[in-house]
């Protein structure tokens, strides 16, 4: 998701800084529209056989990439939207845009630790590119952001700039296979995401509250542009830049992708009356003001998305009062993603493929495997008490072989907590 959110999270209201108002006053500065076009038109120009027209990065200089849904328990409880490339240790390499477009969003998370930049550029209404953790960028991005510096707005620990609104400076026009920055250096990973207004991902439970948007969450500085960055969503219509490179190039992209079958995944996995998906805490629909981080909210069970036929992951927010399985942090386990084989037997309730649980398959049981030291199994009892609504008991028992064919018969029933769609 946005990592806007997460930072927000820590002091929503340190960051709701001075200035912040003026993000309000008017739309996208004058001569952006005609900017906008010429965009359009040299996007249109290298398309290719598809919508993109160079790859970020010389695939030689690739190790491997992950692909789209990623759950690890921590930082991302919801499927990811975005694809990994992970490059070699080394001195940094350049990072190329993937057609012609507008600079049109900067995040700077730079810290003592280098340089760490998010970038948007939006090639056309339907489709905009995101890289990041650049650990610099190219001189000619630098200089222009760098015009006007009270268009910054302040985030605590990071800072945010919003190309094209009052007193920030204009969109940049980004050409082709130019150069935008660099990655960091020695075992460096590039996130690259794609919002493609045309792809609906199929997500439950939509909504600010639930999978906010990057306008909802500026809304809860009061800072808003007038006019999004861009079209889309970036979980919502978050796509996989590698289907999208031109004919001769893009199958050795995906082919590069460590996923059986080949493929690109997806970041959105909900099924609709099934167990498989996303849950979320129901507080979020009655809080007074929305969260801007949602991550620790929800419970989440899905396809592995390296081996998607074959194993599952199971994630769910920890640490936050939000976090209805462990509000206190007091489990390690709770910060990592835990693992299942599902069982293809027809009808068995014991690791079942949650794609085809449905209410009336009653209670069903998960031999969780947890990578914390040595690793263990915990069970998880799932049961779905509706199409929406989902009950979990966690037996935090650390086993050192499954249980649940030998548990689920004597489970009392008894859930600890309820999410919803």
């Amino acid at each position: 998701m946005f990592e806007i959110g997460a930072m927000l999270k820590k002091d929503v209201e340190r960051r709701a800084m001075r200035g912040l108002c003026l993000w309000l006053l008017c739309s996208v500065a004058s001569g952006v529209a005609g900017q906008e076009k010429i965009a359009e038109i040299l996007w249109a120009d290298g398309m290719e056989g598809g919508l993109l027209s160079e790859p970020p990065v010389d695939i030689r200089e690739v190790s491997e990439i992950l692909p789209l849904g990623d759950v690890d328990g921590d930082s991302h409880v919801i499927p990811v939207d975005h694809l990994y490339v992970r490059l070699p240790s080394g001195p940094p390499i350049s990072v190329k845009a993937m057609a012609a477009g507008e600079l049109v969003l900067v995040l700077d998370n730079s810290g003592a630790g280098g340089g760490d930049f998010e970038i948007y550029i939006r090639h056309s209404d339907r489709l905009t590119t995101q890289f990041d953790h650049l650990g610099a960028l190219s001189a000619k991005i630098d200089a222009h952001i760098n015009t006007l510096p009270d268009g910054w707005i302040d985030l605590g620990d990071s800072r945010l700039l919003l190309l094209g609104e009052v007193g920030s400076p204009p969109p940049l026009l980004i050409a082709s296979g130019e150069t935008v920055g660099s990655t960091r250096g020695n075992g460096r990973t590039l996130d690259v995401g794609v919002v493609d207004f045309q792809r609906d991902n199929g997500q439950l439970g939509r909504g600010a509250r639930r999978i906010p948007s990057v306008m909802d969450v500026l809304g809860l500085i009061n800072a808003a542009p007038v006019n999004p960055p861009f079209n889309g969503h970036r979980a919502i219509n978050g796509g996989c830049f590698a289907e999208l490179l031109p004919d001769h190039i893009r199958q050795d992209w995906i082919s590069a992708i460590q996923r059986i079958p080949e493929g690109c995944g997806s970041p959105g996995q909900d099924v609709a009356d099934a167990l498989q998906g996303v849950w979320f805490n129901p507080a979020l629909d009655s809080l007074p003001t929305p969260p801007p981080d949602t991550e620790n909210a929800v419970f989440v069970l899905v396809p592995f998305n390296e081996s998607p036929l074959t194993s599952l992951r199971l994630a769910f927010g920890s640490d936050d009062p939000l976090a209805l399985l462990d509000p206190n942090g007091l489990f390690p386990a709770s910060a990592s993603a835990f693992g299942a084989v599902v069982n293809a037997s027809p009808g068995t309730l014991v690791n079942p493929d949650p794609a085809l649980v449905t209410p009336a398959a009653g209670t069903v049981c998960y031999d969780m495997f947890a990578p914390v030291g040595a690793g263990f199994f915990n069970l998880f009892y799932l049961r779905l008490s509706d199409p929406n609504t989902l009950e979990v008991g966690w037996d935090r028992t650390e086993r050192a072989v499954p249980g649940c064919a030998t548990e689920l018969p004597a489970f009392s029933g008894s859930f600890e907590a309820v999410f919803t769609r």
